[in-house]
């Protein structure tokens, strides 16, 4: 089971303009090649972003008539919509504003149109070469279409371009994110760090930082950065999920088991489920954690890993024939381990069908399990 070996999260910063950005949802999932796990939230608003032009040179019905109509599409997620009012808008006036190419490239980013969201910010940083929050959308796209250096150029034109606190904040992050998928931790967890000097209430960039804390196995710093996000985001199940983790790892298994079933109340994956079910084990719940590993089975019902663990359950709860069948289900999925075998042939031992342990037991050693060679001999006699 892949259980959060090196916990990543992708953030995709999308700037929105000032007067419709807290209404829309966050960007579209990244490919599977950058991340593994969903955005997670939104950041908060740059104050300084650009506001849309004055009217006084142009029809204003057709402006205001199409403004709104793409805002209240963005707003209701119907990004195909919000794109053909995009393009109305561009076609039925004469003149050409950054504002109406930038909010036709959020639209296509949702759609998942790079290419042409790419062109778009090519055009609004062609009319105004001080737009920092371009280059850093820009520059997420090229990482989606596999053109890195492309990406880090223009984060690094929106560094240069911008001191704004709150947008080198924000293109730090990003860019840290971006070099998190390219596994350059260092260079990551440099930006995150960044981000927190311009940010502080950046609970984005503690989580980030803690999680490249924990593959580094400081689990105590990790620990900080992670505090740190849940005072500033304490419902977000990323945050609860990676503490959690962090927990159990640490044997706070009670203190782990609370943010798990806090993240449950926002999101359940399988994760939650694996250390939930570890964590109650841990501390003698047998019933709980049988509960919690049989829902993460029921997702992923091919998972040796849990059906071996919840085999043991079932066996420590004084249910040898549910045992017997998540060993026999451990064997038929992996026939060629061993484990399964070396684990059935103990519960046949302890309810005393010697010849079914026996014959487990040698299978088992013949598949290179050791210490079913040593009892095949004692308890068996050859």
């Amino acid at each position: 089971m892949n259980t959060l070996k090196y916990f990543l999260v992708l953030l995709c910063i999308i700037f929105f303009p000032h007067n419709m950005h807290a209404q829309v949802s966050p960007p579209p999932k990244p490919p599977a090649s950058m991340s593994n796990t969903p955005p997670v939230g939104q950041l908060p608003p740059p104050p300084h972003m650009q506001q849309e032009a004055p009217l006084q040179n142009s029809p204003d019905s057709i402006l205001k008539k199409y403004g709104d109509s793409v805002r209240i599409k963005m707003m209701a997620g119907d990004y195909e919509g919000a794109f053909k009012y995009c393009d109305l808008r561009i076609k039925k006036t004469s003149f050409r504003q950054q504002y109406m190419y930038y909010d036709r490239a959020q639209a296509e980013t949702y759609l998942m149109k790079y290419d042409n969201a790419i062109r778009d910010y090519d055009t609004v940083i062609g009319l105004d070469s001080s737009a920092a929050a371009a280059y850093m959308n820009q520059a997420y796209l090229y990482m989606q279409v596999h053109k890195t250096d492309k990406a880090l150029l223009d984060y690094e034109k929106g560094l240069k371009v911008d001191k704004d606190s709150e947008m080198r904040a924000a293109i730090y992050l990003s860019r840290g994110n971006a070099y998190l998928s390219l596994k350059k931790e260092k260079e990551a967890e440099a930006d995150f760090s960044n981000t927190i000097v311009y940010n502080p209430n950046s609970w984005q960039a503690y989580l980030q930082h803690g999680s490249i804390r924990r593959f580094q196995h400081d689990n105590k710093e990790a620990l900080k950065d992670l505090n740190a996000a849940y005072r500033l985001k304490p419902t977000d199940p990323d945050v609860l999920l990676l503490r959690g983790v962090i927990m159990y790892e640490e044997a706070m298994y009670k203190e782990c088991i609370s943010d798990l079933k806090e993240s449950t109340k926002v999101r359940k994956n399988n994760d939650t489920w694996f250390y939930l079910g570890m964590s109650e084990m841990k501390i003698g719940d047998d019933s709980l954690a049988r509960e919690y590993l049989t829902k993460l089975i029921e997702n992923d019902p091919k998972n040796v890993l849990v059906l071996n663990t919840r085999g043991k359950i079932n066996f420590d709860m004084k249910h040898p024939d549910l045992a017997i069948k998540d060993y026999s289900r451990v064997i038929q999925l992996k026939p060629k381990g061993g484990e399964g075998y070396a684990n059935r042939a103990y519960v046949y031992a302890q309810i005393g069908q010697h010849d079914k342990a026996c014959e487990d037991l040698h299978k088992a050693a013949s598949l290179g399990v050791k210490k079913a060679q040593d009892v095949l001999k004692k308890y068996c006699g050859n």
